[in-house]
């Protein structure tokens, strides 16, 4: 298979350790792995990162570089930023840290980089950056973008909360009953949690034992009241148990009834999930997520921890865990795919893959199907009916031998769909329908590459079909640019594979 349009390296700066937490950089983790997905390389370059990150770093095959111990976003770490970026051969540099200043932006600019910064509250009066992103949650009267010096591109929203892989493969639905009172809580609030919030409301839910929980507290290994926080668990009333490191999140998210956090990145794991969340700032910067997320009742909480004493807090938890759920559902905010999106806006061509939603994505489909050139050039050139498509798209999307995949494109929606179906242990024939606005734009190749690569992190594949009608040039073209050959043809429809396993070439 040829390499993709996207296979230049990208190059990140982010820092992690003491008062900046580990945020950062785990959510730069989710954007490198959907980079790497479009099949580009990724680079992590800090001036500090606890060694248990550049591990996990290592494990998702991110190179990582120490640029030295300059002071975050001086002249010597610029200037260390812009070689490494040039001798990598990077076009992108992202930015995660509110050290990156207007300044620091322009400089990047005038050496020639593309520059995504990210934003959490407005941190620069003005940007010098192609790509702003803000995923948090606002209303869009209360805060204006700031001044751009340069055509600058702001991404807002929670659709766009860059979670990491194991997050969008993870199994959603939960056991949890909205009518019953919470007894499995999980805490956390970071990988460092330097202001020992942890630790503060262990305390005020251990004076509360009427409530009689299951408690889950997660610290990582660079938290340094591990210690103190061992000694609470162990003379707490409720069951509880310390989690010192979590390499798999989205199972403790599945077992928890409902979550204590901060008011960071994280907020947007726990509400993939659905959890009912109390959330507090720790931070200056998480102020203006808490008090959105209060405002639109996607949460309960407060806004600074540090300000409520212990009594007060207790009080407050035990009034949240003994009611029902006060979490609003109505709208889905994050569904998985924010860092699929922001990789996408760095391409050439934005568009992405994600799995069919069989209730959202059915009208289009539908529509799709019933477009007179993918009609035509398809085995079956009959008109579909909408109780058809309903009971097909039923079916498919209940077997383990079917895998319907949308196609999206940054700013528009849905624009096509590529299927893959089973048709014998590992062999797996392919079909792709673009909507007609969006053909010979380059648009196939990438989407239809970016799904096979999705598919077959699911589904070992031992061959690929596809099967192209004679007068079908286009798709004959796009099926041999991704590496297909031409098996045999036969009452006008061409089959075409690819596959390391040619000894079963024939086995069509």
């Amino acid at each position: 298979m040829d390499k993709t349009l996207d296979d230049y390296p990208l190059l990140i700066r982010a820092d992690a350790g003491g008062m900046l937490g580990t945020g950062h950089v785990m959510r730069m983790i989710a954007l490198a792995q959907a980079w790497q997905e479009r099949g580009g390389s990724v680079t992590l370059a800090s001036c500090q990162c606890p060694a248990s990150l550049i591990e996990r770093l290592a494990k998702e095959n991110i190179q990582h570089v120490t640029l030295g111990s300059h002071s975050l976003g001086d002249e010597a770490e610029l200037e260390a930023t812009k070689e490494l970026a040039q001798s990598i051969g990077a076009k992108w540099i992202v930015i995660d840290g509110y050290h990156f200043s207007s300044t620091y932006q322009k400089a990047l600019k005038d050496r020639g980089f593309k520059v995504l910064a990210m934003d959490d509250y407005g941190h620069c009066e003005t940007w010098h950056a192609d790509i702003v992103l803000n995923q948090n949650l606002r209303d869009k009267d209360e805060e204006a973008d700031a001044g751009a010096t340069t055509p600058t591109r702001f991404l807002h929203g929670p659709s766009f909360s860059l979670l990491r892989r194991e997050f969008r493969h993870a199994p959603r639905l939960h056991t949890r009953s909205p009518e019953t009172v919470a007894t499995k809580l999980l805490i956390t609030f970071g990988g460092v949690d330097p202001t020992q919030a942890s630790l503060k409301v262990l305390r005020a839910l251990n004076s509360v034992p009427a409530l009689a929980l299951n408690l889950r507290i997660l610290a990582g290994l660079a938290n340094s009241n591990l210690n103190a926080l061992a000694e609470e668990v162990a003379i707490s009333p409720h069951e509880a148990e310390l989690v010192p490191a979590c390499d798999n999140m989205p199972t403790l998210y599945q077992w928890a009834d409902r979550v204590i956090s901060a008011g960071g990145s994280s907020c947007y794991e726990w509400m993939l999930f659905r959890i009912p969340g109390w959330i507090a700032s720790v931070a200056d910067n998480q102020d203006a997520i808490v008090k959105a997320m209060l405002k639109h009742g996607r949460a309960a909480g407060i806004t600074q921890l540090s300000a409520i004493s212990h009594q007060e807090l207790a009080r407050n938890l035990a009034l949240w865990l003994g009611s029902k759920s006060v979490t609003s559902e109505n709208v889905p905010l994050v569904d998985g795919y924010g860092a699929l999106r922001l990789a996408s806006a760095l391409s050439s061509i934005s568009s992405w893959v994600r799995p069919v939603d069989e209730a959202k994505d059915a009208g289009f489909l539908f529509a799709l199907a019933n477009d007179p050139g993918i009609r035509s050039a398809g085995r079956h050139v009959s008109a579909i009916q909408w109780g058809e498509h309903l009971a097909w798209l039923q079916r498919h999307c209940g077997s383990l031998d079917s895998n319907l995949m949308i196609i999206e494109l940054l700013g528009f929606g849905p624009v096509g769909q590529v299927r893959f179906h089973q048709r014998r242990n590992q062999i797996w024939e392919i079909g792709i329908s673009i909507a007609s606005d969006q053909r010979q734009t380059g648009l196939g190749f990438i989407s239809l590459y970016l799904a096979m690569c999705a598919h077959r992190s699911i589904n070992p594949v031992r061959l690929w079909l596809a099967e192209i009608r004679e007068e079908n040039i286009a798709s004959q073209r796009l099926f041999g640019k991704l590496g297909f050959i031409r098996a045999d043809s036969a009452s006008g429809m061409q089959t075409w594979h690819l596959g390391t396993d040619h000894s079963n070439s024939n086995d069509t």
